[in-house]
């Protein structure tokens, strides 16, 4: 299986015989790719170090979790990874960044920490050999140091191991044993000087021991409890992605979203940088914070961070700040409408009613609008030719059978249902000029009641939908369907008043070939979204030349 395959495994078989001498060959195999991970993310020496202690305390306590028969190192290093950002909060730098100079420990220095590691989990003997005093502090010294040149042979065990001559500890043992003598023969060993100032860090470092997370510009210590115990700036702000999914404590699976720009184009205005929590079932969101730069999860706890600082929200009482429902509503690019929800996704339906319109759907981008099937106490209402003369007439059918309900003068253009009436527009009369002109009926659905709603007016409303929230009917017109193509909205009210709606600012951005219409989707707090086609007429065939979407006021006339 390979070489180091045969490492690992006999590492195990010593982690099974004696911890604490297994652990220390763990050690010296993996601290120096370990403190370059860490180096290159914290990108400050003695931040490094202290976090390299305080992990292999961890890895410690978590070895027995460690792949038992790794069939690559890649495996090993993997869980390592794994340890670092669930517990430290570490996002690994990508490899094309640039790394920093310090992500080399010197073996001497890595010595020095493993002997403090051993002392944070109270492993082995480190008996002062010298009594009391001055004479005792330096045998002390000595003896870490002694420690530290142990440790120098590390890579000659390594290349030992690769052959199958593995006996980390005993030829450490051995190689302590020819520096006692060394060291008893000298007379005076040098030995780093502490100061009082590198005293006082340590103990500082020492009572900040907690759990290190980095989230957006900041990096925050967490004590056991989750108190945090510090927070501080980071050089190099750090991101853990818009989207995570959670299970909550009651098992629903849930998503938490950071509407980014990057990863959000689309959303609403109101919810960008925002973050969110949307159930796996349902269509509904809850908003956690209004503004936020990046977020976590470590411990069943959000961590997000602002330009303030970094705030937490506990996954097991998690309260929404506000919950809605996850509706699709228009939106506009330059290309077309599209029914978006509040995220930014498109409807992932093709044919979509609304109102009395159905709209034809692809992708999210509406293609085209027309009438539903209008229904009323068991009869189907449309238009058709009935009677096979020129035009439509309004017919209705109650599944068996089917009759003209009206007919008009000529024919009938359109209609629609609202306030338990038919209203419809009939075109009546052509002038010597071929001008047509119509009027607009209404009719109770069981035919007891017709009547006129406006006098006769030139041209045609070849489209007609009920708006209910607006109190009106909007519909297509063509002043002189006749002789050109060229349509107009227009309002009509359920009384009878009726004018066209302004749009010459909207349609004066393209040159059009003066057969220009536009065409009704839908109509909401006062505006009309339409899409105005440039269209080339020959005889009775139409070619739409170009289509853009365009918004009107529904007040201006």
């Amino acid at each position: 299986m390979g070489s180091y395959h045969s490492v690992w495994k006999r590492i195990w078989e010593q982690l099974k015989e004696n911890r604490e001498e297994g652990f220390e060959a763990f050690y010296i195999l993996t601290y120096p790719k370990v403190y370059g991970m860490i180096a290159g993310a914290v990108w400050d020496q003695d931040r490094a170090e202290q976090l390299l202690k305080e992990f292999y305390v961890k890895v410690f306590c978590e070895l027995e979790k460690a792949p038992k028969e790794p069939e690559e190192e890649g495996e090993i290093y993997a869980w390592l990874e794994y340890l670092l950002h669930q517990n430290f909060g570490i996002q690994l730098p990508d490899e094309r960044e640039e790394k920093p100079e310090e992500c080399y420990l010197a073996e001497e220095k890595a010595a020095t920490l493993f002997f403090e590691i051993e002392e944070k989990l109270g492993l082995g003997e480190h008996e002062e050999e010298g009594g009391s005093g001055r004479d005792g502090e330096d045998d002390r010294k000595k003896q870490i140091f002694r420690r530290v040149l142990t440790a120098a042979a590390a890579a000659a065990v390594l290349g030992l191991a690769i052959w199958g001559t593995w006996k980390v500890k005993g030829l450490i043992g051995r190689w302590g044993e020819s520096m006692r003598v060394i060291l008893a023969s000298e007379t005076e060993v040098p030995v780093p000087e502490f100061s009082g100032e590198s005293e006082e860090r340590q103990t500082e470092e020492e009572k900040e021991e907690g759990k290190t997370i980095q989230v957006g510009a900041w990096s925050i210590l967490i004590s056991e409890e989750g108190e945090t115990l510090k927070e501080e700036r980071l050089e190099q702000p750090v991101s853990h992605g818009a989207v995570q999914e959670v299970t909550a404590q009651n098992g629903e699976k849930w998503t938490l979203m950071l509407m980014r720009e990057d990863a959000f184009p689309d959303a609403e205005t109101g919810l960008k940088n925002s973050l969110v929590c949307r159930p796996e079932k349902g269509d509904s969101y809850g908003l956690i914070a209004a503004e936020a730069e990046d977020f976590c999860v470590v411990d069943s706890v959000i961590y997000y961070a602002d330009e303030d600082g970094v705030k937490t929200e506990s996954l097991i009482s998690l309260e929404w700040t506000e919950q809605k429902e996850l509706e699709y509503g228009f939106v506009m690019k330059t290309d077309g409408f599209y029914l978006l929800n509040a995220f930014g996704e498109p409807e992932p339906e093709n044919y979509v009613q609304k109102g009395d319109r159905i709209l034809r759907v692809d992708g999210g981008k509406i293609k085209y609008a027309r009438q539903a099937e209008e229904n009323w106490n068991g009869l189907t209402f449309y238009l058709a030719e009935a009677d096979k003369d020129v035009g439509a007439e309004l017919c209705a059918s109650d599944g068996s059978q089917a009759w003209v309900f009206q007919k008009g003068k000529r024919w009938i253009d359109s209609f629609c249902m609202a306030d338990g009436w038919i209203y419809y527009s009939a075109y009546e009369e052509m002038d010597e000029n071929k001008l047509r002109y119509s009027r607009i009926y209404r009719a109770k659905p069981d035919g007891t009641d017709i009547q006129q709603v406006t006098e006769l007016f030139r041209g045609n409303v070849t489209a007609m939908y009920y708006f209910p929230q607006e109190g009106v009917i909007y519909g297509e017109f063509k002043p002189d369907s006749y002789h050109e193509y060229y349509g107009q909205i227009v309002k009509i009210s359920l009384n009878g008043e009726m004018a066209t709606i302004d749009d010459q600012s909207a349609r004066s951005s393209k040159k059009t070939a003066g057969n220009d219409m536009l065409e009704l989707l839908d109509a909401e707090n006062g505006k009309i979204f339409c899409y105005w086609h440039d269209c080339r007429v020959n005889g009775t065939q139409v070619e739409v030349l170009w289509t853009r979407p365009v918004i009107l006021d529904a007040g201006e006339r």
